[in-house]
Formats: structure tokens, C-alpha cells, sequence
């Protein structure tokens, strides 16, 4: 949900070809699905690192946010309108991940907390991709 719903507004990177795309997602859900597996089998101290890590994710989105492609060109008011949405549900998933981790609802937030790396992910791929 979290990348899905942060993907929509900032953007990110589009494989070239859809086998490509495939594989990426494929291979990124497997280690996002890792992740929260070692998170709920390890200390505090991860989960809080992870937090850190999560914040620092929401900073680069509000800083990248938009990426368009060429598939999806977006006229300044689109990246206006778009940058709005992405730092509002970048930070609405924020404070809900970090709500759910601190409770009982820690799958949920850390499946949330995911989403909003792997988001971070094809943005930074996305922004790599523009400057090559």
C-alpha cells in the first residue's frame, strides 16, 4: 500500500522492457518480505534504526519528488500538485508506521516502513537513470 500510494506522486524508475520490470519487482518484494521477517526476529534496536532509516527515506522523497519519465511528462503544475501529494502521504505513512511498530501492529508498520524504502529505491534508480 505505502509504495503504491507514494509511487503514484513521486515517481521513480520504469524498466525498459516489461520482463525487466517483472524481475525488479519480484526480487525487491522478496527482499522487502526479508526484512520484515529479520525485523520481527531481532531486538529494539532495529526496529529503531529501521525508523531512523525510514526517516531518512521521507526526506529524500520530499527532496526528489516528482520524477517524471518520458512516457509521463508533467507540466509545473502536475509537479507542484504531485510534490504536495507525495510529501503529505510520505509523512501519513510515516507517523501511522511508526505508530503500528510501537504497538502491537508491527507487521503492519514494518510492511509500511518497506514500501516507503522501496519508493525511496526507484526514486534514487530513477534520478541515477536521468543523470546517465
Amino acid at each position: 500500500f505505502s509504495f503504491i500510494a507514494i509511487r503514484k506522486f513521486a515517481g521513480g524508475y520504469h524498466a525498459k522492457t516489461p520482463t525487466r520490470c517483472y524481475v525488479f519487482s519480484v526480487i525487491s518484494s522478496i527482499i522487502m518480505l526479508c526484512l520484515i521477517k529479520y525485523a520481527n526476529s531481532v531486538g529494539n534496536i532495529f526496529t529503531y534504526l529501521l525508523i531512523i532509516f525510514e526517516l531518512l527515506c521521507v526526506v529524500l522523497i520530499i527532496l526528489m519528488s516528482p520524477l517524471d519519465t518520458e512516457n509521463n511528462p508533467l507540466n509545473s503544475y502536475e509537479k507542484k500538485w504531485y510534490k504536495t501529494l507525495a510529501v503529505l502521504i510520505s509523512a501519513c505513512i510515516f507517523i501511522i508506521s511508526l505508530f503500528c511498530v510501537l504497538t502491537e501492529l508491527r507487521n503492519i508498520g514494518y510492511s509500511l516502513i518497506c514500501g516507503v524504502i522501496m519508493s525511496t529505491l526507484v526514486l534514487l534508480m530513477r534520478k541515477v537513470q536521468i543523470t546517465n
